[in-house]
Formats: C-alpha cells, sequence, structure tokens
C-alpha cells in the first residue's frame, strides 16, 4: 500500500513541477523593435530589431549567449555574453521589466545602456 502511495506522489511532482516553474517564469522570448513600436509589415527598421530566443538574444550590433536567467521581483535579469560584430567579447548583466503591451524596459545593469522594447506580431 504505501508503493502506491509513493509512486503517486511522485507522479504529482513530476506533472506539477513544470508547472510550478513556469508560472514562476515570465517568457520574454519573441522579436522587439527599440524605442517605437512595430508596424508588423516588413518596414520595420532592420537596425532596431531585437530577437530574444530562449539561448540568446540578437540585434544589429552582435549576439549575445545567455548564460543564465533570475527572476528579481517584477524583473528578469540574464547574464549574457556578448560578441559585438567588432569581434570583441564582454560580459553583462541585462534586466528586463515588462511593461504593457508586451513592452520590455531593458537596463544594462552598470548604467551604460538603456532601452524601451516593443514586442512585434509574430
Amino acid at each position: 500500500m504505501s508503493l502506491v502511495r509513493i509512486a503517486t506522489v511522485v507522479l504529482a511532482l513530476t506533472m506539477f513541477a513544470p508547472c510550478a516553474r513556469a508560472a514562476d517564469e515570465t517568457p520574454i522570448e519573441g522579436q522587439y523593435l527599440q524605442n517605437r513600436r512595430c508596424k508588423g509589415d516588413r518596414s520595420d527598421p532592420a537596425h532596431l530589431k531585437v530577437t530574444i530566443a530562449e539561448h540568446e538574444i540578437t540585434y544589429s550590433g552582435g549576439i549575445c549567449a545567455i548564460d543564465s536567467r533570475r527572476n528579481e521581483g517584477s524583473r528578469i535579469v540574464y547574464a549574457v555574453t556578448c560578441k559585438f560584430r567588432s569581434g570583441s567579447v564582454m560580459g553583462a548583466d541585462i534586466a528586463f521589466t515588462p511593461g504593457d503591451g508586451g513592452s520590455l524596459h531593458m537596463v544594462q545593469l552598470d548604467g551604460t545602456f538603456e532601452t524601451d522594447l516593443h514586442k512585434c506580431p509574430k
């Protein structure tokens, strides 16, 4: 009888643990435009596009690999390693604070860069 209870508890934990973890994480993956709303008609300026994927952030200046992610209250902080078009590499912490309509306020935590990202339609 106790083996059945243990199996039931293990099954319940494996079924509901991903749901609990997902509730703590705000999905921000998608395509965005810096400091202006997306039209979504292919006329949006390419140099202002930002794509946030599960493992990297791409933008006109280069690609940032996402090393880790943590939630800090209402904001999501990524530790990233960025490789710029010039070839230089830099590590940074970037915070994203969700806003209205799928927008994000992005701040590099050392204070060197800040922008608003507006979610583009799919």
